[in-house]
């Protein structure tokens, strides 16, 4: 079984119609946590530092943050991260120095992929992330 998370304090995902998808999902015993791809976004939905990887990165490592801290899990737990960035020197000039200080000596393994575009234009960056619990009493909200 999982449970689905939609953290409070991080934007809702949502479709075409309207449904509500997960930010984080983690497996029943909690040993799994899976981040949908996170966002430089608000917790309103608004985006936040348009065409500035450096302010994009920072708040997408937060919501990275938040999302883990809701499943009982931190930067530490991390064993996979996979970046989509829209400009690829950017992100090495900007985003991975965040990314950096945001896992310090938790280094999980990693991927970054220039794409062309993400879902919304203003987005330069999105990163998804899975984290492995080794403690399975351990709780979110």
């Amino acid at each position: 079984m999982i449970e689905r998370i939609n953290p409070a304090d991080v934007y809702e995902l949502r479709d075409a119609g309207g449904r509500t998808y997960p930010q984080v999902i983690r497996t029943t015993g909690g040993t799994q946590v899976h981040l949908s791809g996170m966002v430089a976004l608000d917790a309103d939905g608004a985006v936040i530092g348009r065409g500035d990887m450096a302010v994009q990165a920072v708040t997408t490592y937060a919501n990275i943050g938040r999302a883990l801290a809701a499943a009982g899990a931190t930067p530490a737990d991390v064993v996979s991260c996979t970046v989509f960035a829209t400009d690829l020197d950017a992100y090495r000039e900007f985003g991975a120095p965040v990314a950096a200080e945001f896992f310090g000596d938790a280094r999980p393994v990693s991927t970054v992929v220039e794409v062309s575009r993400l879902a919304n234009p203003d987005y330069l960056l999105e990163v998804q992330a899975i984290a492995h619990l080794a403690d399975q009493d351990r709780g979110g909200s």
